[in-house]
């Protein structure tokens, strides 16, 4: 790929358009492939000086300073951008935070944080959702275990708390309990995809070939 010629068209085409955000982004995408860290930290600046009202611009400074180690100034720019987003784009900004705090050797600090979302908003899946994930990097399994059942108790048509629950059995041992899980969820969404393929791949891991086949079809 030509990314010189790319940053060259991107550049030309912002002096007609300077607050273009697609045009930013993708020049944001062009200095990270050249790993040239500067001019990504200069064009992510960029968006959040011309786009303050937008989450996009502080997530990705959040990664940015993440990839540095600067893990309580990307949590910074994490909560920035989770208070400007919606719900339905909370997910990803919530997961960086966690991912951030675990990264850091912090996961205390992910647990607080999540459990502080729970107690202004106890049905927020996502939050259940990540909270297990916290809980079994501490290996606390009994409360992932509580925190993904209410995951799908709120949202029952999501896939993913399905999975880790389903994984989380696969953990011990515990083959038929974790397929319980998973007729549960295609109960609740019947041939939803993402669920099949998940069966398939648990079916391969427990070396049940047939079943895994019969998921696949």
């Amino acid at each position: 790929k030509d990314i010189d010629g790319a940053l060259k068209v991107t550049g030309e085409a912002l002096k007609f358009a300077p607050d273009d955000l697609e045009i930013l982004l993708t020049r944001m995408e062009l200095l990270a492939a050249k790993r040239d860290t500067k001019g990504v930290a200069a064009t992510i600046s960029a968006i959040r000086e011309k786009h303050p009202n937008k989450s996009v611009g502080y997530f990705h400074m959040g990664r940015y300073y993440a990839s540095q180690k600067r893990y309580d100034d990307a949590v910074r720019e994490f909560e920035m951008a989770l208070s400007r987003s919606g719900f339905k784009d909370s997910f990803q900004t919530l997961n960086a935070i966690v991912s951030t705090r675990v990264a850091q050797g912090k996961p205390e600090l992910a647990l607080n944080r999540l459990q502080e979302i729970l107690k202004e908003k106890p049905d927020h899946l996502f939050a259940h959702e990540l909270l297990a994930e916290v809980y079994i990097v501490r290996k606390q399994y009994a409360e992932a275990e509580k925190s993904l059942n209410d995951a799908i108790k709120y949202n029952p048509t999501w896939s993913i708390p399905y999975r880790n629950l389903a994984n989380l059995y696969l953990m011990r041992n515990n083959t038929s309990a974790a397929a319980e899980v998973y007729q549960k969820g295609l109960t609740a969404v019947p041939d939803d995809p993402q669920l099949l393929l998940y069966v398939a791949e648990m079916y391969e891991r427990t070396r049940d070939y047939d079943k895994a086949i019969s998921a696949y079809e």
